[in-house]
């Protein structure tokens, strides 16, 4: 099964090194392409990515950063 949803980059606080972040008790996976993307703005839109294998726990990883206009 796999979701997505939209949290702001300040939601996994403005991570500076690759590495999994905490988002409300689940880790979350931010790339150093995703910190190149989001500019360090803590107002980005991320993209989280979830997906839950038959056997084993749920990944979530950054996928798109859009940045405010």
């Amino acid at each position: 099964m796999i979701r997505q949803f939209e949290i702001r980059w300040s939601d996994l606080g403005c991570p500076t090194a690759p590495d999994l972040y905490d988002y409300k008790g689940k880790p979350v996976l931010v790339t150093r392409s995703n910190i190149q993307d989001s500019q360090n703005n803590p107002d980005a839109i991320c993209t989280v990515i979830c997906a839950t294998p038959v056997s084993g726990p749920e990944t979530c990883a950054v996928g798109e950063i859009k940045l405010p206009d």
